[in-house]
């Protein structure tokens, strides 16, 4: 129930902090310079396979630092089918779905609304 729309590049030129000569729009240059951007510290190699151009984040998983480079670029890829709503990643979409337009979801609003307006009817006048 939801649609991914993948950009192949952003908006602005994202710059590398690490080394002042690397910049470009394309989003998969970026994640092959958080590969092997010499001047970007690797104390353990293994575990910081890639790391972020834009900040101290590393990870060793390529799935994972495409996901956080949404978090610099702005790129929402995820759109839900039933609403406006898009977001960056896949679990977040997910929750969007789970907890806005679930059956199950909308039946426990309509229930907490509904004790709510039975408390009000219901309430004793405060005697005197």
């Amino acid at each position: 129930m939801y649609l991914v729309i993948f950009a192949d590049s952003c908006e602005e030129n994202q710059k590398c902090i690490h080394c002042s000569d690397f910049s470009t729009q394309d989003i998969s240059f970026l994640v092959s310079h958080c590969r092997t951007c010499s001047a970007m510290p690797r104390p353990d190699p293994f575990r910081q396979k890639f790391v972020c151009y834009a900040c101290d984040y590393y990870t060793y998983l390529l799935g994972n630092i495409k996901s956080h480079i949404r978090k610099h670029t702005g790129e929402k890829p995820y759109k839900c089918k039933a609403c406006p709503y898009k977001v960056a990643t896949l679990s977040g979409l997910q929750s969007h779905e789970k907890f806005i337009h679930s059956k199950q979801n909308v039946h426990a609003r309509v229930s907490k609304e509904y004790t709510k307006v039975k408390k009000y009817i219901t309430k004793k006048p405060k005697e005197k």
